[in-house]
């Protein structure tokens, strides 16, 4: 016999439709299609409560910005009537020239923290970093001096890294800040003041512990110890010594151009000598690290006036001087701050965050970084 065709035999050519359509079919279609509306309501059901968080952090987040901009806006209000008289000493300009020096102190100190993200294998994006870091900088104002690091971990999570990632790396920043900063006022006071270096021997004692803390493995290994003792996952991360290189390199910009900043200030009461401007240095370098370490205040306030008054009184000839200097230099940095905390936190950051702690940039976009 020859083969036959079911599609050309009588009665057998619609035998898969009537099977689709009998009892047995019809009660799998019916079941594939409850099944399908099921997912599609799980999926619905999922993306209502992640629209939910969102909002709900959209909102938080929006919240903490406010309070902090109030808090760094305080802080310029609250000293206007010291403003005010030192402008009259010595005048806008030495303020208006000063203000772009001190923009690229703060955006060194960002570049060095972005370096140790780098180091750790996290890649935020570069325009999604900085707003990450100059809005949370904000938080400083803020009663003690952990409110950035809260708010970076936070922003990072928010885009694929892990909290304690970020926590190591503004830690790691910190340091390297702080041991950049004191070799530097120690080499500049040598200069400027060689006979009261003596009354500095912290900052000896100060290097002594910070240096070791320099090697790539020393504060994650040291990081992990802390975990280890509240019972949570080690971080398991170095940062790559390269990193650490240019971290250090970007800090002793921050640092040259704070130096230079509060030089051109001191400048409006008289030209200065290679040790004033030395003198100018190391007092920058001591009073802000001591104002970082000093947890309590916000922003260092008060240890960070009193110790930079301090050291300039070899610079300037009173204490009328030494006033105007260091309120118009703080309120110079409350400025610097919140021009770039305004700048990052409207300039689209182009980027998606992913699970794996980098980030991905959306369709069509170019890369930031």
């Amino acid at each position: 016999m020859g083969h036959v065709n079911a599609a050309e035999e009588p009665g057998l050519g619609n035998r898969g439709d009537a099977a689709d359509d009998g009892p047995i079919g019809g009660a799998a279609a019916h079941d594939g299609s409850a099944q399908d509306t099921t997912a599609e309501s799980a999926v619905e059901g999922a993306g209502a409560v992640r629209g939910r968080l969102d909002r709900r952090r959209a909102t938080a987040g929006v919240a903490v910005i406010v309070v902090v901009a109030i808090a760094a806006g305080w802080a310029l209000f609250s000293q206007r009537k010291a403003f005010i008289a030192g402008v009259r000493v010595m005048g806008y300009l030495p303020l208006l020239v000063s203000l772009p020096v001190a923009i690229v102190a703060v955006f060194a100190t960002f570049l060095s923290w972005n370096e140790v993200l780098l180091g750790l294998d996290v890649r935020l994006g570069f325009r999604s970093a900085a707003k990450v870091f100059f809005v949370s900088q904000l938080g400083k104002y803020l009663p003690g001096s952990v409110w950035p690091v809260a708010l970076q971990m936070q922003a990072g999570y928010e885009r694929g890294a892990k909290r304690r990632t970020m926590l190591a790396a503004n830690l790691i920043t910190l340091v390297l800040n702080c041991t950049v900063g004191l070799i530097i006022g120690g080499l500049s006071l040598s200069v400027a003041q060689p006979k009261v270096l003596g009354h500095y021997w912290w900052f000896g004692f100060a290097l002594l512990i910070l240096l070791p803390l320099l090697h790539p493995r020393a504060l994650p290994k040291l990081i992990d110890l802390l975990y280890g003792l509240i019972g949570k996952e080690p971080l398991g991360e170095s940062v790559r010594p390269a990193s650490m290189l240019r971290s250090m390199g970007w800090c002793a910009l921050c640092w040259f151009a704070l130096g230079i900043h509060l030089a051109i200030l001191c400048a409006a009461f008289g030209p200065l000598s290679a040790a004033d401007i030395a003198g100018c240095l190391a007092a920058m370098a001591l009073a802000v690290t001591l104002g970082v370490l000093f947890i309590p205040a916000p922003a260092g306030a008060g240890i960070r006036d009193v110790t930079l008054g301090v050291v300039l009184g070899s610079v300037l000839a009173n204490g009328g001087q030494i006033l105007a200097v260091v309120v118009a230099s703080r309120l110079v940095l409350v400025v610097t701050d919140l021009l770039l905390a305004l700048i990052a936190a409207v300039v689209p950051s182009g980027a998606k965050p992913t699970a794996s702690g980098s980030v991905s940039q959306a369709p069509g976009q170019p890369t930031d970084g």
